[in-house]
């Protein structure tokens, strides 16, 4: 026998390390699975969504942070990358994510979006992030227990 499959739109992970539990990342991520139930969004409950805790995803001192999976219409599997998430723009997320429209802006890292004031024109481009990328050059290091 073999398990059960319900088919997802999109895979959200919350990073829930020591970094960004401080910063409540935990407490986001359990409210977000019950609001996922509750407005059954879950894949498991006839939505879309698949929801699960992560590791570090990288930007510790920006946390919570969060990434998403997904296949918009033209079938590639995409990605994007946000930082210091609270409710509102996590479930503006989520709902987006689980609707196949098109995701919010704000808090994204892995893109470069520059808008006019009058918001008539915008422009995105898709930049790469590695350790050695200038973009993460000014972060930080996060300080680190010590060790005994």
């Amino acid at each position: 026998m073999k398990p059960s499959f319900c088919k997802t739109r999109a895979h959200l992970l919350v990073c829930t390390s020591q970094q960004c539990a401080t910063r409540g990342s935990r407490i986001l991520f359990q409210t977000l699975w019950q609001f996922l139930e509750r407005e059954r969004l879950a894949y498991y409950a006839g939505g879309g969504l698949r929801l699960t805790e992560s590791g570090c995803l990288g930007a510790c001192q920006f946390g919570p942070n969060a990434t998403c999976y997904f296949k918009p219409e033209n079938g590639n599997l995409e990605e994007a990358w946000y930082y210091g998430l609270d409710y509102p723009k996590i479930l503006s997320l989520a709902r987006a994510l689980n609707a196949g429209e098109e995701l919010p802006l704000e808090q994204r890292y892995d893109i470069t979006a520059s808008f006019s004031s009058s918001n008539a024109s915008s422009s995105v481009s898709f930049k790469t992030f590695t350790p050695s990328s200038p973009a993460l050059s000014s972060l930080e290091p996060a300080a680190s227990p010590a060790i005994k």
